[in-house]
C-alpha cells in the first residue's frame, strides 16, 4: 500500500510501548535513511510509554559533534509485526525511524518521487 510523501518526508504511523500494553501510543515517525538506529523519540513521547531504560549511549551527530542520549527499551507495532527494539531518547527533536527499525521488521523501502509516494514492503 502506497504512503504520501508529506512535506517532502516519508512518515508513517507506528506504535510503541514500553512496561505495559496499556500504555501504548500511535505516533508519526520520519524514516530517515541517515538514521542506523531503530527509533528516536524526544523525552515528552518517550517517558509516557514506561519505556525501560537501559543506560546512556554516545551518538556522532551529522555535524560531527557527540551528544549523549539515554538508551531504553520498548515495543515497537507496524504492519502486524511487534518488535522489541533499543530506542534513543533526546531531550527534544522529531520521531525518527532508523534503518535498523527497517531491517529488524524485514521491510523494504521503495520511493517513487514522480507520484509522491513512496511504500514499505515485506521481505
Amino acid at each position: 500500500m502506497p504512503y504520501p510523501i508529506r512535506d517532502n518526508s516519508l512518515h508513517v504511523d507506528i506504535e510503541v510501548f514500553g512496561v505495559s500494553v496499556d500504555l501504548k501510543r500511535k505516533v508519526s515517525g520520519l524514516i530517515d535513511t541517515g538514521f542506523s538506529g531503530y527509533l528516536s523519540l524526544p523525552f515528552v513521547i518517550a517517558f509516557p510509554l514506561g519505556l525501560i531504560l537501559k543506560g546512556q549511549q554516545p551518538y556522532t551527530l551529522a555535524d560531527g559533534s557527540v551528544s549523549n542520549h539515554f538508551v531504553c527499551l520498548g515495543t515497537v507495532e507496524f504492519g502486524g509485526q511487534s518488535v522489541v527494539v533499543p530506542i534513543d531518547v533526546q531531550p527534544s527533536g522529531p520521531i525518527l525511524i532508523g534503518n535498523q527499525l527497517l531491517k529488524k521488521l524485514s521491510l523494504s523501502l521503495s520511493v517513487d518521487f514522480m507520484r509522491d509516494s513512496f511504500e514499505l514492503q515485506k521481505r
